[in-house]
C-alpha cells in the first residue's frame, strides 16, 4: 500500500516536473512569511522566566540593590611568584581602566584600603599563625 503511493507520487512529480517546481517554490515562500509572521526568538535571558514569581522578584530587587555583579569577568593571572602575578594584576589595571567604552569600571581584586589594612583575614589559617608568630618574635627597635 505504501508502496503504491509513494510510486504514483514519484510518478506524478516526474510527469509534471515544473508544476511540482513551482508548488515547491510556493509552498517554501508561503512557509518562510508564515514564520516570520508567527515565531520569534528572544535571547534575552532576563525575559526567559517571569517576573512575576516571588524569587524573581527578589532577584531583582538584588540587582537593583548590588548593582554589576551579573556581567563580570574575571581574570586569573598566573606567575612564579606573588609579587610578579601582583605586578602584572597591576599592569593589566592600568591598561584597562582607560578603556571606558569596553568597561563599565575595573578594579584590582584583593587590593585597595580594605585589603591595605584587613588582608590578614584572607590568608589560610595556618599562614596567619605563621605570620603573627613572626610579628610576636620580632624584638622592639630600640632608638638609642
Amino acid at each position: 500500500m505504501l508502496t503504491r503511493i509513494i510510486v504514483a507520487l514519484v510518478r506524478g512529480c516526474t510527469r509534471y516536473a515544473w508544476l511540482t517546481i513551482v508548488a515547491g517554490l510556493i509552498l517554501a515562500v508561503v512557509a518562510g512569511a508564515y514564520s516570520v509572521r508567527h515565531f520569534a526568538i528572544d535571547t534575552d535571558i532576563g525575559k526567559l522566566i517571569s517576573n512575576d514569581l516571588p524569587w524573581r522578584q527578589r532577584e531583582i530587587a538584588f540587582d537593583k540593590a548590588f548593582p554589576g555583579q551579573n556581567d563580570l569577568i574575571l581574570a586569573v593571572i598566573e606567575a612564579p611568584t606573588p609579587e610578579q602575578a601582583r605586578q602584572a594584576g597591576l599592569d593589566l589595571e592600568k591598561k584597562l581602566v582607560p578603556q571606558t567604552d569596553k568597561f563599565i569600571w575595573v578594579r584590582f581584586a584583593g587590593s585597595g584600603p580594605f585589603f591595605d589594612t584587613n588582608g590578614l583575614l584572607f590568608l589560610p589559617t595556618d599562614e596567619v599563625a605563621k605570620q603573627t608568630e613572626q610579628l610576636a618574635s620580632a624584638s622592639p627597635i630600640s632608638i638609642s
